[in-house]
């Protein structure tokens, strides 16, 4: 049996045969990436919790020793620091509560405080909710924590405002 093609399509044919390395190569690359899609849409997906490990920033605190203008002039000119004015060190603020409040969110309708625990473990809660030393949070703003521990009142703020001079 002898096929024989039509005239135009013989001369087409013809006209793309110096394409014919490029063609073979953007088949070979077709193939692959259908191939790779086959393996990819068969495999098992990464779990979230697997896959979204992120560590909480931690907040800097105040430094152990404080830094006098002596110290910082001294390094800056002479490298080594200079004898501090100060008699005795303060001592290092006191941690008060086993949990920090690190800021709000809007869920919906409602804002919730997110505070972090001791153990970097996340917490989100709403008013009403009883905060890991046991005290009841009681009113969550903008940038604000309202709490109740003991039968007194107190409020964390994120932000204090000052005063422009």
């Amino acid at each position: 049996m002898n096929l024989t093609l039509p005239a135009p399509l013989q001369d087409a044919l013809a006209a793309a045969r110096p394409y014919a390395p490029h063609l073979l190569v953007v088949g070979a690359f077709a193939l692959a990436g259908i191939g790779v899609g086959v393996i990819q849409v068969n495999s098992k997906a990464d779990l979230p919790e697997q896959r979204d490990r992120w560590a909480l920033p931690a907040v800097a605190g105040a430094p152990s020793t404080p830094v006098s203008v002596d110290d910082v002039t001294g390094l800056f000119w002479t490298e080594q620091p200079r004898q501090s004015r100060r008699k005795t060190a303060a001592e290092p603020p006191k941690k008060v509560t086993p949990w920090t409040f690190v800021g709000t969110i809007d869920q919906g309708m409602q804002r919730v405080a997110v505070v972090a625990t001791e153990s970097n473990k996340i917490l989100r809660l709403a008013p009403g909710d009883t905060l890991p030393d046991g005290a009841k949070v009681t009113d969550i703003v903008e940038g604000q924590l309202s709490f109740e521990r003991d039968g007194a009142s107190q409020t964390i703020k994120l932000f204090v405002e000052q005063k422009l001079q």
